[in-house]
């Protein structure tokens, strides 16, 4: 038996890492080779830019959602390597600003100069390593495992974890297991494990965004969130650049700024199960926005139970963070709200156990 493992390699799992003051081993897709022989492909899922390490969506359930984009970056880092790093700070402990220090993370203030994003709210930082790059998950692991979860199962209150590993399927006992997988694969993971089935409804939530462009350097007065970017920064954000690079700064003197908005109002969205298909619930037609603009998703039910709930009527030692998990207060930045649950579960847990 494994005390406690880590099933993915994106930021919630280097969170987790980082606060789990106990041995824990890290499972993860550092390659996708194996994975195409088993399962199935699903482009319009993938989120890729030039600059990133290339991610590819596999799985067993088939995604045919209209005016709803999820997307899917199954490899090491996750979001993390296609992200801007911001985060707002206003609510994160000091136990997490100790933990930023110790791993060598520091949080920069937007401007134009430095990040190439200014924005409205003066709590939104960038997460940035030494080396003035955005921080990328890996930040804070070690050794990842090779490896994708097929499936789970608690029996008499013991969880067993089914890994696939190049031709090979693994059976292990895990203690604790913590799942820190983006909503398409929990979609995918709980399916595949008969915990969700055919006609279940799933539902998730955002607060509405889109992207206007400017030719002012200021922030228009308004209650929204606004995160906005400078030419060469959002040319650098949308090829997947780490860093304000220098041969992105010779683009600086186009006055042309991307702002991204985020309003207070959310958008909730109702998914069903159709043999093995992910649809709209309702007609397309009631689903006036396009959902899935912000890439920050959350609050995740299943026939109308809360995701965390629903784990827990499962087993209370599987653990879930990341967005699914997560029903986001503030408009903008999501990291950190995911990172105090994460702190407030492991917390719990540890008083738990």
């Amino acid at each position: 038996m494994i005390n406690n493992i880590i099933i993915g390699a994106g930021f919630s799992a280097g969170i987790v890492k980082a606060l789990f003051n106990k041995k824990i081993k890290i499972i993860g897709c550092l390659n996708h080779s194996f994975l195409s022989k088993f399962y199935l492909r699903r482009k319009l899922l993938e989120c890729n830019k030039l600059f990133a390490l290339k991610s590819y969506s596999y799985g067993t359930i088939k995604f045919n959602t209209k005016k709803i984009k999820l997307h899917d970056r199954l490899i090491v880092n996750g979001n993390s390597d296609v992200w801007g790093g911001h985060i707002n700070l206003k609510s994160v402990s000091s136990t997490i600003l100790k933990l930023f220090k110790k791993n060598y993370i520091s949080a920069e203030k937007l401007c134009f100069n430095k990040t190439g994003t200014i924005s409205n709210n003066n709590d939104i930082l960038q997460l940035q390593s030494n080396n003035g790059e955005i921080i990328k998950a890996k930040q804070f692991f070690g050794k990842v495992y090779n490896g994708y979860l097929d499936r789970f199962i608690v029996e008499n209150n013991e969880i067993f974890i089914f890994i696939k590993k190049n031709n090979s399927f693994y059976k292990i006992k895990v203690k604790n297991l913590f799942l820190c997988i983006g909503t398409v694969q929990l979609i995918d993971l709980l399916y595949r494990s008969k915990y969700i089935f055919d006609n279940d409804t799933i539902k998730l939530s955002e607060f509405y965004s889109k992207y206007e462009y400017s030719f002012s350097r200021s922030i228009k007065k308004t209650n929204n969130t606004i995160i906005k970017y400078r030419f060469s920064r959002a040319v650098g954000h949308f090829l997947g650049t780490g860093s304000f690079a220098k041969f992105l700064k010779i683009l600086n003197f186009i006055p042309v700024y991307i702002e991204q908005i985020f309003y207070k109002k959310k958008i909730n969205i109702a998914m069903k199960i159709d043999n093995g298909i992910i649809t709209n619930k309702y007609s397309k037609k009631k689903l006036k926005l396009i959902f899935g603009n912000s890439i920050h998703y959350s609050n995740m039910t299943i026939n109308e139970i809360n995701i965390n709930k629903f784990l827990l009527k499962i087993s209370n030692r599987i653990i879930g963070i990341g967005m699914p998990f997560v029903n986001q207060k503030i408009p903008g930045p999501i990291i950190n709200e995911i990172i105090n649950d994460a702190e407030l579960k492991i917390k719990n847990m540890t008083a738990r156990f």
